[in-house]
């Protein structure tokens, strides 16, 4: 399977990326981030056929999909589908966090903040 140049070129990009590469977070490497992942998004009606393929496929059996791309060349095709997938196959888990704006219609990319427990959830476990 030859994937899209776009997901090509941000494969390369992401190979490159300080954010994906050393796990560096600043304002800098997370618009980098991106911009990579939004230049990666389909931009043609053929794009966009196959990416509906990909997410059907993907949503219908989430962990089979992803052994099958896990180490394959198309690996970069996760990039066309969910913003935890995303996130996963960048190794960025609990560093950022990427979530998809409808109304931008892109990609936006920010630091990951820890959820602090609420107070009296620890305190009923104490009792």
């Amino acid at each position: 399977m030859r994937i899209p140049q776009s997901l090509h070129n941000a494969k390369i990009q992401l190979e490159k990326a300080r954010l994906a590469t050393k796990k560096e977070v600043d304002e800098d490497s997370m618009r980098h981030l991106e911009s990579i992942i939004n230049a990666a998004q389909p931009g043609t009606d053929e794009e966009r056929t196959q990416q509906k393929l990909i997410k059907g496929m993907y949503n219908d059996d989430k962990n089979g999909f992803l052994r099958f791309v896990r180490g394959k060349s198309f690996e970069p095709i996760l990039l066309w589908t969910e913003s935890r997938a995303i996130i996963n196959y960048l190794g960025l888990r609990n560093i950022v966090y990427i979530r998809w704006d409808n109304e931008a219609r892109a990609y936006v990319v920010s630091k990951f903040v820890k959820r602090e427990e609420p107070a009296n959830a620890v305190l009923s476990t104490i009792e």
